[in-house]
């Protein structure tokens, strides 16, 4: 299943680039994508607007980023 991270200013047409992939979760491995490196960013350095992002799941699902982190806390994260 891939993750989508939309930031306030993003479009929903945006939510598939690549730069707001979070990744991809597949034999129980988290594969991090370049959306994952701002989310990780976001919380050390902005962490007051972390409620104002948005992640979808490539099924449409939305997500708040607590709900995001419990669906991949069991796998393995690999990030480049």
């Amino acid at each position: 299943m891939q993750y989508f991270i939309l930031f306030p200013d993003d479009k929903e047409k945006e939510a598939t680039f690549e730069s707001n992939l979070l990744g991809e979760s597949s034999f129980k491995t988290f594969w991090g994508g370049t959306g994952l490196k701002k989310l990780m960013w976001m919380v050390d350095k902005t962490p007051e607007l972390l409620p104002l992002v948005k992640i979808k799941n490539d099924k449409g699902k939305q997500l708040e980023v607590l709900e995001f982190l419990e669906e991949i806390k069991k796998l393995k994260i690999k990030v480049d």
